[in-house]
């Protein structure tokens, strides 16, 4: 079944569908330095989040990214400014 996070999930479903996972809440919990992976959002392609100098940041998969070893963060409130 596909996931979708906060923001996708609101765009494609409604309000009234529970997001599978929300980006803001858990950049919020982690620790400056660290990510959280395993996600992947279906809508558009978050799969990991992190927190760097306070900024939530997220990783968003790109098939220029297959094989490389570390993953290309962008700031979470640029990413949405894209999706608007």
């Amino acid at each position: 079944m596909a996931d979708f996070c906060d923001r996708c999930s609101v765009e494609m479903f409604g309000s009234e569908m529970e997001p599978d996972f929300d980006v803001v809440k858990i950049g919020e919990s982690l620790e400056e330095g660290y990510y959280r992976s395993g996600l992947l959002c279906e809508g558009c392609g978050i799969y990991a989040v992190s927190k760097q100098n306070g900024r939530i940041m997220v990783a968003i998969y790109d098939e220029k990214e297959i094989g490389s070893d570390e993953p290309n963060w962008i700031d979470y409130k640029i990413h949405i400014s894209i999706w608007l």
